[in-house]
């Protein structure tokens, strides 16, 4: 979302499935009946629609909201596979701002709302009601050269588990024909994998935005070009994050707090709400980056000689470089080591 511009009075909630998508619609979320001084609980009005997840069914949407009065709404839609893309595209090219929200946090909020009953309508007024309550970030468009990006890096993501799920049946195979037929997947794979990475290469090599991004992004000892192109592709609008913390969280690095009264005070390992693909990427970098890299170096010793456990290290590297990564994305410059390094 742009800061400078005003915040939408209109709310809109969609539930997506692959043939059609479930609107409520609140056209002004602001609730003008007080008492007491305090905040009425009294509901705003709202509307419901369903249209197919066609184009000429996103496009009813952008005329639907017209006829109401909305000139620009806060969308807020969960991702269901590639489902909402279309819907998301065609509302943010309308000037509608739109969020992408974690599923998980959605179904949480519903939870404490008393809302057990799930149907595709009411799960439309949930999201409506969580927009309006919690005003998540919004997305941009996409370029084309994003989208192709963001689409090839997920492909190799799928190529490289599929490859690791050969090359664990190869371990406990013990026929030759099946280890043959194992062997010439893995090669297959591996072919399809080197042209999908030659593609993301020249890609980002055409355009000068992404270059210098992931130019920058690579200044940081451990990340290489996967995990510079996978965070370009799923993180494009990382700069626009209002904190740090609001993108470690994003893509579930966040640790998870639990306590109670005076006996438990606690984290329990990260959210994972977020974003598993840059987490998978991330991981990498910090097994990479605490071997050569020398301030995740120095910080990843400082946890091993505090006690902490292996993967508890590893995951503070990976939080550590989501840090430097955002400051970077910032600024605009590559990353510079201190002076006394």
């Amino acid at each position: 979302m742009k800061e400078t511009q005003s915040y939408p009075k209109a709310i809109l909630g969609i539930d997506v499935s692959k043939k059609k998508l479930d609107l409520c619609l609140i056209p002004d979320e602001s609730i003008v009946s007080h008492k007491h001084g305090q905040r009425s609980m009294s509901q705003p009005k709202s509307y419901r629609r369903t249209v197919a997840n066609t184009i000429k069914g996103v496009t009813t949407i952008a005329k639907w909201l017209a006829s109401k009065g909305v000139v620009a709404a806060h969308i807020t839609i969960e991702p269901t596979s590639v489902y909402h893309e279309l819907a998301v595209e065609t509302l943010l090219s309308c000037g509608h701002w739109v969020s992408v929200v974690n599923a998980g946090q959605v179904r949480q909020y519903a939870a404490a709302m008393g809302i057990d009953t799930k149907t595709d309508s009411i799960d439309a007024l949930v999201l409506a009601e969580f927009c309006r309550a919690r005003r998540p970030a919004g997305s941009k468009p996409l370029s084309e050269a994003e989208r192709q990006l963001r689409d090839l890096t997920r492909r190799r993501t799928v190529l490289v588990r599929e490859e690791q799920k050969e090359l664990l049946r190869l371990q406990t195979t013990k026929s030759k024909s099946c280890i043959a037929s194992i062997k010439r997947i893995v090669k297959a794979i591996a072919q399809e994998r080197g042209k999908i990475e030659a593609e993301i290469e020249q890609i980002i090599e055409e355009h000068e935005e992404l270059r210098t991004v992931g130019k920058n992004y690579r200044s940081i000892k451990g990340v290489g070009a996967v995990t510079s192109a996978t965070v370009m592709a799923e993180l494009p609008d990382l700069a626009t994050f209002a904190s740090v913390q609001q993108a470690v969280a994003f893509v579930g690095l966040a640790p998870r707090r639990k306590q109670s009264g005076s006996s438990i005070n606690r984290y329990g390992g990260i959210t994972k709400r977020g974003n598993s693909r840059v987490r998978e990427a991330l991981f990498m970098s910090a097994i990479v980056g605490m071997k050569y890299d020398p301030v995740l170096h120095a910080f990843a010793q400082r946890l091993r000689l505090a006690n902490k456990k292996k993967k508890v290290v590893i995951v503070a590297v990976m939080r550590k470089i989501m840090h430097l990564l955002y400051g970077i994305a910032k600024s605009g410059q590559p990353r510079r080591l201190p002076s006394s390094i």
